[in-house]
Parts: C-alpha cells; structure tokens; sequence
C-alpha cells in the first residue's frame, strides 16, 4: 500500500487535508480534511508497504504501545483512505489504462524559438506582470487581445508561435502514457517540456511549451473554418499562460467579477449556480460595474492583492484590461432562502483552491498554490452565499458585505482605475 500520487498533504494553519493534483484534479476528485494521526500515517505510506509494516511503523513513529485496539485504530484509517480513493492497494495499481488514446504518444519534444522561424510577428500583450509576443498569420488571433497590446514587454515574455507545419517534424514519439488525461486535451511530461495533445475535432492539433514557461509552440490544422481556428487558438494560448502566470505567483479562478466600492468581487461557483445572474443583479442595480464575466486572475501588485484584467471570459463576452484591488471572493451554493456567512481565512482558501483552474500538475504545484495565497496582503473577506434567483439575494449579499467592510474599518482607498 502507498499514497495514490495524484494526491498531496496539505497543512493549512494547524489542520491537515489530502488533496488532489493533476489527473485527480482532472477526475473532479474531493479531498478529504484529516487529523494528525491520519497526517502521519499518510507521510508512512510514502513508501509501499504492507498493512502490518504500516501497522509496525505507525507504532513506532507514535512510541504508543502495542494493542489491538491500537491496531484496530489504524485499520479503520486505511480503511477509510482506501474507500476515498487517497490510497493505492499497490504501486502497480496507480497505472491506469488509456482509453482512445493514439498508438504512438508524445515523449520528446523539440520546441522551435520564434525568431527560427519566417512567421510574423503579430503583437506583444501584457497581463499583469507578464508579457506574450505573438507570432502567427493576423486572421488567426481573436479580437479579445487587442485591449492588451503594449509596445513594452516586461522581463518575464512567453513567445507564442502559431504554424500550421506538421507537428511530426518537431516532435519525437513512441508508446507512452498521458500525465494527465481528460475529455479535452492529453498532457504528456517531457524532460524538457510539456506537450498537450487535442482531439481531432479541435483545430489546434498539438501545444508544446518550455518548463520555464517562455517558449510555446501551437500547431494548428489550417484546412477549417477561419471562426473555428480563431475560438479554439485563443483558449490553447490560456493553458501555458496560466502555466507561466502560476510560476510567478498569479492564479485564475472561475468565477464571475463585479467592480464595488473601488475593490473587485469574485462570485465564484460551479456552472449553473448563478453567478453570472448574480452579478447581473448589482450591475443592473447601478451599484456595481462589470469586470470578468467567467474567469479571474489574482496576485499581488505593490503589495496589494490585486484582479488583472485578463482577455479570457468564457463565452460572457465580459472582460477589462484594468486592474482592481480585491475586496474578497463569494462562493455561491444554490438553497431556497438567502442567507450570507463569513469564512475564516483557512476555509476560505481552502474554497477558494477548488475554484482555481490555474495548472496543478504536481504535489509541488499544489504547495506553492497554497504558500502563495497564503501570503497574499491584506483584509480579503470570503463568504458561502445561499442563495436564490430573487433580487433579495443581492440585498443579503450587499448587507453582508458592508457590514464586514464597516466592522474592519475598511475604506475605498484605491481609485477604480488603479493598474
């Protein structure tokens, strides 16, 4: 037995939670809060053991004595981690199989800088602190850029080539399994980069781009609808953005934003909650304006915590190149009244951690999200909305919300155009 690797420990202001990364965050799988001694009984199963070593090293690293109530104990904890899947019964059993995958998979790539090639250059953007030059034929890059092009690049710029060449002559394969898996794309690992392969229906064939983040490589199939290149290109340069943007401490959630006493508030809940309708409510209302109607990136700028204005929105049609400071995140739950409670800091990073669709590849990535926000400066007010379609539902939130900003003291002390 040992951990299932598409999991990770996460300790969180004294509490402890098994968590899923990569394929299980692909697999919508939950993650599971814990107490110290599950805590160290998962850090032994880092290795592969039988239940009796397990049994025997638990003992040991406890220094309590031996007794089958004890032993019964820990029984009842793999047990438990097995049902929730957080476990493997043996190493072999992490290898799962592929479904419809190609016979020949991806395991080396060979990533082509920019300036090799005669591809134009079509614009430079900027999105918070990172830049993206863009390299490609005009037609194939959608309008949402335009609000974002700069002439100065900052210091940390991906460059993006778009070709419609065969990906074969750059990249080397052979029978090897996806890192990660779903109905989109395959995520294949390479020493020196990662490879994302589409399905067929897709008009983008293969993305390629470099660990450090600043090389990317998009192929795309040049023998379809112009609109249909235009759409499925703009959500393939998203992925290794968000790669990029999450080394540098920048991460998206989904969730739907409005502009509110000078801060940015993220409504954030899976499709179908209301969100969308929910920040309907305050703009229609006059007291609150539009920022992103689908997607959210955070991080710091001059030691605030800060919503850049991103060009991706789902298909809302709702985004800004401007930056707002963040005044806190609302995680909406659908329920027949409305009701608005405050989250302590830990549950409200924990929410928002599930909200996030930045790339958590690996344990690491998770570690570092979670160091991350838990820096982020200042006072951020999370809240779980109940909520229904009734206007009430904005009047509870707002009340909510002012009530917190009164008792913290806080004032709008940033100006709306703050960048």
């Amino acid at each position: 037995m040992r951990q299932n690797s598409n999991y990770t420990l996460i300790e969180l202001n004294d509490t402890y939670h098994i968590l899923p990364v990569g394929q299980g965050i692909a697999d919508l799988c939950n993650g599971i809060q814990i107490n110290e001694s599950c805590a160290l009984l998962w850090n032994l199963l880092a290795n592969d053991m039988s239940q009796a070593e397990l049994t025997d090293a638990y003992i040991s690293a406890t220094g309590a004595p031996d007794s089958s109530e004890l032993r019964s104990d820990v029984k009842f904890i793999i047990d438990m981690f097995l049902s929730r899947g957080v476990m493997d019964q043996t190493v072999s059993s992490t290898v799962l199989p592929i479904s419809n995958a190609d016979e020949h998979q991806p395991t080396t790539a060979l990533l082509v800088p920019a300036g090799d090639t005669n591809i134009p250059h079509y614009k430079n953007i900027r999105i918070a602190a990172l830049g993206i030059r863009l390299y490609g034929v005009s037609d194939f890059f959608i309008d949402n850029f335009d609000i974002f092009e700069v002439d100065d690049l900052p210091a940390q710029t991906m460059d993006v080539t778009v070709s419609t060449a065969s990906v074969s002559d750059n990249i080397v394969t052979n029978c090897n399994k996806p890192m990660i898996r779903s109905v989109d794309f395959n995520i294949f690992d390479t020493a020196s980069a990662y490879i994302i392969r589409y399905p067929s229906v897709s008009a983008v064939d293969t993305v390629v781009f470099s660990k450090d983040g600043l090389l990317v490589n998009i192929y795309i199939k040049s023998n379809l609808d112009i609109d249909r290149i235009r759409e499925d290109l703009f959500h393939a340069i998203r992925l290794p953005f968000l790669y990029l943007a999450e080394k540098h401490g920048y991460y998206a959630v989904h969730s739907a934003s409005i502009l509110y006493r000078d801060k940015a508030w993220l409504f954030s809940a899976s499709s179908g909650t209301g969100k969308s309708t929910l920040a309907r409510m305050w703009t229609q209302a006059k007291i609150a304006d539009d920022i992103n109607g689908d997607l959210n990136l955070i991080g710091i700028s001059d030691n605030v915590t800060t919503v850049f204005g991103i060009p991706w929105c789902g298909t809302s049609g709702i985004y800004t190149s401007v930056n707002y400071p963040l005044g806190g995140v609302v995680f909406l739950k659908r329920a027949s009244e409305n009701t608005t409670d405050p989250q302590t800091l830990t549950n409200g990073l924990l929410l928002l951690s599930k909200r996030i669709i930045s790339p958590i590849f690996k344990p690491a990535d998770l570690h570092k999200l979670f160091s991350d926000l838990s820096s982020l400066p200042g006072s951020i007010h999370f809240y779980i909305h109940r909520c229904t379609n009734s206007v009430e539902s904005k009047d509870v939130l707002k009340s909510a919300i002012d009530l917190s900003l009164l008792q913290s003291s806080e004032s709008p002390l940033h100006d709306s155009s703050h960048k």
